[in-house]
């Protein structure tokens, strides 16, 4: 994406955005080890089940009671 100085972020999301695309039109996944970040949200509120969303956020309460990192991205 040279040439398009000034526009970094809006390249970023285009080039994630269609990642996504990908990874979830062949049923994989794009969440990993470390969190759900902003970036990764839309793709997990694909992804995820209820099950699964219940452990995240039980971990998460437990883990990180204050949500220090990416505070408001899920829900507590």
């Amino acid at each position: 994406m040279a040439g398009r100085h000034g526009d970094e972020v809006q390249v970023w999301d285009d080039i994630k955005a269609a990642a996504t695309d990908v990874l979830h039109r062949h049923r994989a996944t794009i969440t990993h080890h470390h969190t759900v970040g902003r970036d990764h949200r839309p793709a997990y509120d694909l992804q995820h089940s209820e099950p699964f969303a219940l452990a995240l956020r039980a971990a998460k309460n437990g883990l990180d009671p204050h949500h220090i990192p990416n505070p408001g991205v899920l829900p507590g």
